[in-house]
């Protein structure tokens, strides 16, 4: 398996909807494990079979997450049949993402330098940046589009309270990764711009 696993690269994550509603319901750990592993799946590369090998000390370096919120994390996104897991005697496992087909599924793209700058992010600024490309998807927007958001679209469908979306917005202002502005009807809404994808 070692010989082949750098044969196939992916220069993106494609996350679908359903992954995301699931991710939401889940504690932070789980949702940036998920990433990690994304992540990694990026810079490994796969076998033909599309699996990619990690080990928690790749995690570690990344996260800082502990060897039982790894193995948690791990457990989590196998019983929600996200992922599937070969493990092996040396701490080093080979994972495979479970592909689902749906007509008309609607995704969400990152690119795994984004990722990476996501790892060290709030919960809170993490899926509200998630959110933002759901709001995009919805209102039909492309690319560096302004995405007309209401504060209480962000409490009801990301359930981030009042006060820590301006620190979660300027978390996610300070990595590069949004931008925004007030609307011309003042306060609230306000238009983000995604600014790396």
């Amino acid at each position: 398996m070692d010989k082949v696993i750098e044969s196939y690269h992916y220069d993106r994550v494609v996350m679908d909807l359903l992954v995301y509603d699931q991710l939401l319901e889940e504690k932070k750990a789980v949702m940036v494990i998920y990433l990690a592993l994304q992540y990694f799946r990026c810079v490994n590369g796969t076998d033909s079979g599309d699996w990619f090998k990690c080990s928690y000390g790749e995690i570690k370096q990344e996260l800082g997450t502990s060897s039982d919120t790894f193995t948690h994390g791990i457990r989590r996104l196998v019983d929600v049949s996200f992922l599937e897991v070969k493990q092996t005697t040396n701490n080093v496992n080979y994972y495979r993402f479970v592909e689902r087909v749906f007509e008309k599924m609607k995704y969400i793209v990152l690119h795994p330098l984004v990722i990476k700058k996501l790892f060290g992010v709030s919960k809170s600024a993490l899926r509200l940046y998630l959110a933002l490309h759901v709001f995009r998807i919805e209102q039909k927007l492309e690319g560096k589009a302004p995405i007309l958001v209401k504060r209480e679209d962000i409490k009801i469908f990301v359930g981030i309270a009042n006060n820590t979306i301006s620190s979660s917005r300027e978390d996610l202002y300070g990595l590069g990764l949004i931008d925004y502005e007030r609307s011309s009807e003042g306060k609230a809404p306000m238009f983000y711009y995604i600014l790396e994808e």
